[in-house]
């Protein structure tokens, strides 16, 4: 049934509600519904003690008319309804009759009860429609960080007016302490980050709206309702404009203070099926679901979304474009990427590079959490991203530095030994290992999950129980009593003296955030770790009380100097383009390794790299507990910006005619040798695109580079000169296509000069159709994707376009509306894409498929194997858990079965207790058999504690 469905692709854009004060139109996909009406009521219902509607029957039903092309239900209203609730009334084959909300609503009652109608241009307030995007050179210059909306402004003893609100990001001029640390969206500000990642702020369905004087928390990944708001975060959960006004409000504010703003998404996965956003518009659909009919928990929360289905991809797709365009956002950060498919997820990143900010940020979790049924070879894993403009979170540089996650195992900045080369890795950007360009990973140590970074550090140092710390499970203390009174009780902070910087715990947490601030990649950090933030050893606070998450401004005041160390690192990362290499082939070129031994890590960026204005820049993290004298790559008068206690572009210490540094114990430095010292002068303007082409009503943003007289980039402001307003109009950079015609904009800063051609047409008109990247072969019974690219009259790609596929045999191969091709039976077949009068066809021979298998033996000296078991992925097949068996030698096998493409099967031997599936691992790092496309059979044999393993046939 679900492949059926698959046919009925709705192209348009106008799913859910498109409102007009004459006139309302209601769509909806429900191709297996019977009927389906649009009840519409004058109030949000009643509620009960649950903060639920239950009663829908007291609307004014209208039934809505089926277009059997596409499976969209859709209905015209006269009137204006603006203030009016509605809900959709579907019936089935069976006769099972839903209300349910819209899943496309863009309002929402509080609990997201009833979807609302409103008029969105009237939520877009006065500060939102003046705000502009902070400008920013490429989006691998972002520095992220980290946030929770309530953690941010919920400390009592901070004198915020809206605790907890979406509000609280537009207070200003909040200090706080005799010293008068600035607090809010002022020390984001002074940090200079230039992203704030908001955890989930969409309508979640685990906080009661209805109750805003109760305390509750939750992290937000629990999906109710996709496009709207959460109401939690509001000043009034029963107004459904206050949310998303308040929404734009706290975006404007960021942006007029410089920074960007990310969203994080949760599209793999809902919080419920049966009373979720999809299930009671098309049952089943939108969900994975296993042979038996139980349904794929790939995500650990019970269920998966099947981006790869066409209408749920487009449902992602609209969704994440909705609120790009509507909000106004700036980036995206997908939670268990790994179960986004990654077509999906290029389709994504593609449409939002290039229909909304060229510089837009995207990036995710490159795994799942449960062992999905999406066959790995399209699940988003690490390396997909290679060539792609998302990017992944690098976990390897993570668990380098710090260890495990949750518990006491060490890292480099923790005091392990032996972990140099990867750091070395890591820092270089991960580009010999799972990235092609160092853009494409995010450099990090912690985030909102597992332990944040004080707690983790406070676990190696095993002072959990000194500091007053006892074990949390679901936000609760596992022997019972009052979390507050454990946090009254306990001083995580209690072996800080004076001289802050000569505490071992804050030395190791700058070592660890030191090296990812310094790394190639993007560094990512979580909140409040430059003021030392504590969750007091939680590990899991996706549900703890307030007094465990939030943010503890005193610690602003008590640990600025920290703070001051933070904001000076990003300083010079933001000025010196040498941290920030775009291709793998700078990084070669510029980054010299001169020591990686002695649990010391030196390199040097050098000859100006980047574009720098420092020569040669040398950066050292020393991981012992006593200084040490480190040998510098060349003799000169070396600067030092950053040693132990100060970071910034200031020069702190001259060392004159030597190649002799010595390193403080616990610390990283960065010297450099000469610096360009000359004036700026802006020379050249370069823009992405010196010509292009728009439709009428289309925006774009102009994106221009200046560098000076050396090549450097600038901050400069460039202005635009011989605007047409009969053809475009401009406001700042942004130009919005009026009329049809052609005009060449003069961009000019200083004397520099470069010329921008904007041809404005009608419609775009497809001109050629190709297909990329596509396969050569299909195994019977499995699928292949085909990816078309179309160009318009101006060679620009184009997005949702209609594409006809066709097949030269239906018995070889059928081809889905998707462009998915099903292998049939043995034979060649052609596949042609059409769009318009254009086609491109491609060959593809089916193949019979003859089962692979992959067999892994694994011996313990002790041969104790109680509680070892494998993690698998990229079979192909089936992914996640899978326990050993004893083979006729007593040691421990296992037989997994791989898909006909599966040529990179990763692995993990683990050991898993009650409450903790990880709570050791036989060696730290992810391996990976290598498969030849010709072996049905291959056998390894892995050892206790040996990272390599042995191919036995």
């Amino acid at each position: 049934m679900r492949k059926i469905l698959d046919d009925l692709y709705y192209e348009e854009k106008d799913l859910g509600l498109t409102y007009d004060d004459a006139q309302s139109t209601f769509k909806v996909w429900a191709p297996t519904a019977t009927e389906v009406k649009v009840s519409i009521y004058d109030d949000a219902g009643i509620y009960n003690e649950n903060g639920k509607v239950t009663d829908h029957t007291n609307g004014i039903e209208t039934s809505m008319t089926y277009d059997e092309s596409t499976g969209v239900w859709a209905l015209d209203i006269d009137g204006d309804l603006e203030g009016k609730y509605y809900m959709y009334k579907l019936t089935f084959a069976d006769g099972t009759t839903n209300y349910a909300v819209d899943p496309y609503a863009r309002a929402v009652s509080a609990n997201g009860q009833r979807t609302a109608i409103v008029d969105l241009h009237k939520t877009d307030t006065e500060s939102f429609l003046a705000s502009q995007k902070p400008a920013i050179v490429d989006a691998s210059d972002a520095v992220i960080y980290e946030l929770h909306v309530r953690d941010f402004s919920i400390d009592p003893n901070a004198n915020f007016e809206y605790p907890g609100k979406f509000q609280a990001f537009t207070e200003t001029g909040l200090t706080i302490g005799e010293n008068g640390a600035k607090i809010g969206i002022g020390h984001l500000k002074e940090l200079g980050v230039t992203h704030v990642h908001l955890l989930p702020s969409y309508d979640y369905a685990t906080v009661n709206e209805m109750n805003p004087d109760k305390a509750e928390f939750n992290w937000g990944y629990d999906p109710q309702n996709y496009n709207v708001p959460e109401g939690s975060y509001s000043t009034d959960a029963t107004n459904p404009t206050a949310r998303i006004e308040e929404f734009k409000n706290m975006v404007a504010a960021l942006h007029d203070n410089g920074i960007r703003v990310v969203m994080d998404v949760v599209y793999n996965h809902t919080f419920d099926v049966i009373n979720g956003p999809f299930n009671k518009v098309v049952p089943n659909y939108y969900y994975r679901t296993n042979d038996d009919g139980s349904y794929a928990n790939g995500s650990g929360c019970g269920n998966e979304v099947a981006s790869e289905r066409p209408m749920v991809r487009k449902y992602i797709k609209d969704s994440v474009m909705y609120w790009a365009t509507e909000y106004n956002l700036d980036g995206f950060r997908f939670d268990l990427m790994g179960l986004i498919d990654t077509k999906t997820m290029q389709e994504i990143t593609d449409e939002l590079r290039y229909e909304v900010d060229a510089d837009m940020l995207v990036y995710g979790e490159p795994w799942q959490a449960g062992g999905s049924i999406l066959p790995s070879d399209q699940q988003t894993l690490k390396g997909s991203q290679k060539g792609e403009d998302f990017k992944v979170f690098n976990d390897e540089i993570r668990g380098a530095i710090k260890g495990d996650s949750n518990g006491g195992e060490k890292g480099f900045a923790t005091g392990a030994l032996g972990r140099e080369k990867d750091i070395i890795t890591g820092v270089k950007g991960a580009i010999s290992t799972i990235a092609q360009e160092p853009g494409e990973v995010l450099t990090y140590v912690t985030a909102h999950d597992n332990l944040n970074l004080w707690d983790k550090v406070v676990a190696t140092q095993g002072i959990g129980e000194e500091l007053g710390f006892k074990t949390i499970n679901e936000g609760a203390l596992v022997d019972g009593g009052s979390i507050a009174d454990m946090v009254n009780n306990a001083d995580p902070h209690k072996l800080v003296g004076e001289d802050i910087f000569a505490n071992e715990t804050v030395q190791r947490s700058l070592l660890a955030n030191g090296i990812a601030l310094t790394a190639q990649g993007v560094p990512f950090i979580h909140a409040g770790e430059e003021i030392l933030r504590s969750k007091y050893g939680d590990h899991n606070s996706y549900k703890s009380p307030d007094e465990l998450n939030m943010i503890r401004w005193e610690l602003k005041d008590r640990f600025e100097p920290v703070s001051d160390y933070y904001a000076g690192l990003i300083k010079l990362r933001n000025t010196h383009p040498a941290f920030s290499m775009e291709t793998a082939k700078d990084v070669e070129e510029y980054f010299k390794e001169f020591k990686s031994d002695d649990n010391i890590v030196g390199f040097m960026l050098g000859e100006y790299a980047n574009g720098d204005n420092f020569k040669n820049i040398a950066v050292i993290y020393n991981a012992n507990t006593e200084a040490k004298e480190v040998t510098l790559p060349h003799t000169a008068n070396w600067n030092v910006i950053v040693d132990n206690d100060q970071a910034g572009v200031n020069v702190l210490n001259t060392l004159k005619n030597t190649d002799k540094v010595k390193v403080a114990p616990l610390s990283i430095m960065v010297l450099y040798d000469t610096e360009m010292d000359y004036e700026q002068v802006p020379t050249t303007i370069e823009v992405k695109n010196n010509s292009i082409g728009l439709a009428v009503g289309d925006k774009y943003i102009i994106e221009p580079v200046v560098k000076d007289q050396n090549g450097v980039k600038m901050n400069s402001t460039v202005s635009l000169r011989d605007i047409n307003n009969n053809i475009i109009e401009a406001s700042g950079n942004t130009i919005t296509a009026k009329s049809a015609g052609s005009i060449t904009l003069a961009l000019k800063v200083g004397e520099a000069e470069s010329n921008l051609t904007i041809n404005v047409v009608d419609e775009f008109l497809p001109t050629k159709i190709s297909l990329v990247n596509s396969p050569s072969v299909v195994h019977e019974g499995f699928t292949e994707n085909l990816t078309p690219e179309i160009k318009d009259q101006f060679d620009q790609v184009m997005f949702d376009q209609k594409v006809k596929w066709s097949t030269s045999d239906e018995n070889v191969a059928t081809v889905r509306a998707d462009g998915t091709v099903v292998g049939k039976s043995e034979g060649t077949v052609n596949i042609t894409a059409t769009v318009g009068e254009h086609s491109a066809t491609v060959e593809l021979s089916v193949k019979p498929y003859e089962k692979r298998y992959v067999t892994i033996d694994y011996t313990r000296e002790d041969q104790d194997y109680t509680d070892w078991n494998l993690w698998i992925w990229n079979t192909g097949v089936k992914d996640g858990r899978f326990d050993f068996v004893p083979n006729e030698d007593g040691n421990m096998t296992v037989s997994i079965e791989i898909g006909p493409t599966a040529d990179n099967v990763g692995f993990i031997v683990r050991k898993s207790i009650e409450g903790n599936d990880w709570s050791e691992k036989d060696t730290d790092a992810d391996r990976f058999i290598r498969i030849p496309a010709d072996k049905t059979l291959t056998t390894i044999q892995v050892m206790q504690g040996q990272a390599e393993f042995e191919i036995l046939e």
